[in-house]
């Protein structure tokens, strides 16, 4: 029954589902409204006496509204296990305030939250208030949703919005969270409040206009009993989802301009440049193998600490800086299919005059990537840096301040570092930047409780691999199929010159061995060498290149 309703449901629930991270989604399927309702029960008995909360009655207009909206999807989607992930995940979102800290469970938020934060549990069981006065009574107007398809329309829009909300929610309140000191956690929620406020008030607001769309008595006895006038309930409906739009785009050019504020001041190296530039000189299918090795796929898909390192290794002029292109590029295109986010930075020759690339360059890239994939951290990181002048802000140790609260907000992090042993290169042995670095992921970020996986690529310089002697380890040096790609490359561009010359199958056979040869598992050189042989005028010329006194034995002879 009502298909396109159907499946507008199920679009807005797989969106909401792929904002949780597995854990949540375990975790959720353990909940019941029974639960929830007795997980409150304990917070006030808890602090019931000290009269420090009030009111929780106040919810009662909210789970019934959540019953009413349950039974009304019933009538178009009937599949009972989204039914229930709808109620459960609603449930959930308000378990998520009252466990216990010390609880691996889903159930106990709440007795530190309850007794240290309590205005700003008020604050959010406000909010639930709000919209369970908008909710109420929606199972009044059943018959309608039923029997009309442009009153359906609003019944979707409310499911959406009711998603979107709890969305903000998980966003405001991460599962680290709670690791952190109720101080430090009650700076986060100050910072990341105000911009949830913003982005749950058009929702609220979406809300009040249908239901007074609902309401309007004129309009409901339009839809029930003259449904050739149905065009102007459209055009209502239509005008409310207009007026909704141009507040969003106000809302998201607001958003925009204070972000791109931010990362002005923070000023970080053009990193997209960097991505862009590594994966031009990708060739054609070079680099998947990697996707596909086990060690990878630890790495991208592990939970413990064995697996959250990986090294990748090679000589200079491997293709080191073009395969983390590929593994970027690959976690991009993933999606919210990854759950978390990815961030990058390349290490490599200053693209500033005078300005090496440093753990301080990276945290700037690191912070302006993860600002831009989750606005939950944007008028906190505003709110920093309004406070500090450029000089401060550009502060190694301000940088690290700032880091702390995006990485616990982010459910799951990926973080690529290209061209490791480049940020050594403008120091003396007494001071290693690659060591600052690991130094604090390993004992500063690691720790503050999210899943960050770390991969770093670089040369072995004997400083970096005694950093990472226990971490699991991928040597292009070794790897056969990166000498397979290197194959294939050459193969390719000995095809072009064997045209462009009128050469002989074995001639063709030749250039593909001697490159091969030479080039002892350097991309690089083979492309350097490949770029230069079909540049000769004649044949004469190009036989005279391939001599063993003009061959190039070497990277640097290359050059």
């Amino acid at each position: 029954m009502a298909t396109s309703t159907s499946n507008n449901f199920a679009r807005s629930l797989e969106k909401f589902r792929q904002e949780l991270s597995d854990d949540q989604k375990r975790q959720f399927l353990t909940t019941n409204l029974e639960k929830v309702k007795g997980a409150m029960q304990e917070v006030q008995d808890q602090i019931g006496p000290d009269k420090k909360l009030r009111n929780f009655t106040r919810l009662k207009k909210f789970f019934e509204g959540m019953k009413q909206m349950e039974e009304l999807v019933k009538i178009f989607r009937q599949v009972h296990e989204v039914v229930a992930f709808i109620w459960v995940h609603t449930s959930q979102c308000l378990l998520y305030f009252f466990a216990d800290a010390e609880s691996k469970g889903p159930i106990k938020l709440g007795m530190m939250i309850a007794t240290t934060r309590i205005n700003i549990l008020e604050l959010v069981l406000g909010v639930y208030q709000e919209i369970g006065d908008v909710l109420d009574g929606l199972g009044r107007y059943r018959r309608i949703f039923k029997k009309h398809t442009e009153a359906r329309g609003i019944l979707e829009t409310y499911f959406d919005d009711v998603l979107q909300f709890h969305s903000g929610v998980l966003r405001v309140f991460p599962s680290q969270a709670k690791l952190m000191l109720p101080e430090g956690w009650k700076r986060f929620f100050s910072y990341a409040w105000p911009t949830f406020k913003t982005r749950f008030r058009p929702i609220i607001d979406s809300l009040k206009r249908h239901r007074a769309l609902l309401s309007d008595e004129k309009l409901t006895v339009v839809i029930e009993d003259v449904q050739e006038l149905s065009t102007d309930f459209k055009d209502r409906l239509t005008e409310i989802r207009e007026t909704i739009k141009e507040k969003n785009a106000k809302h998201q050019d607001s958003i925009f301009n204070q972000k791109a504020w931010v990362i002005a001041k923070i000023d970080p190296l053009d990193y997209e440049s960097d991505q862009q530039t590594a994966s031009k000189q990708r060739y054609v299918n070079s680099g998947t193998w990697v996707l596909e090795d086990q060690r990878f796929k630890n790495w991208v898909q592990g939970n413990t600490t064995l697996d959250n390192i990986l090294f990748l290794h090679g000589i200079p002029g491997s293709g080191k800086t073009t395969l983390a292109s590929c593994i970027i590029e690959y976690l991009r295109s993933k999606g919210p299919k990854t759950n978390g986010s990815v961030a990058f930075f390349y290490f490599k020759h200053n693209l500033r005059k005078g300005t090496p690339r440093t753990k301080s360059e990276m945290l700037r890239a690191l912070l302006a990537q993860f600002l831009n994939q989750d606005d939950a951290l944007l008028e906190c990181m505003h709110q920093q840096c309004a406070e500090k002048s450029k000089s401060d802000v550009l502060l190694g140790s301000f940088l690290e301040d700032c880091m702390k609260p995006c990485l616990i907000n982010q459910k799951r992090v990926w973080v690529i570092l290209d061209g490791f042993d480049e940020c050594d290169e403008q120091y003396d042995t007494n001071r290693l930047e690659s060591e600052q670095v690991i130094r604090w992921f390993q004992e500063e970020a690691i720790p503050l409780g999210c899943q960050i996986r770390l991969l770093i690529s670089g040369q072995r310089n004997g400083h970096v691999e005694a950093m990472l002697s226990q971490t699991p380890e991928i040597s292009l040096d070794t790897s056969q199929q990166h000498s397979c790609d290197i194959g294939d490359y050459t193969k390719s561009r000995a095809s072009l010159i064997r045209k462009r010359f009128s050469l002989s199958s074995d001639e063709e056979l030749g250039i593909v061995k001697k490159v091969a040869t030479v080039s002892k598992g350097m991309f690089l050189y083979a492309k350097i060498v490949l770029d230069n042989l079909p540049c000769q005028e004649s044949p004469a010329d190009l036989d005279d290149e391939l001599t063993q006194d003009n061959f190039a034995q070497g990277l640097d002879a290359a050059y």
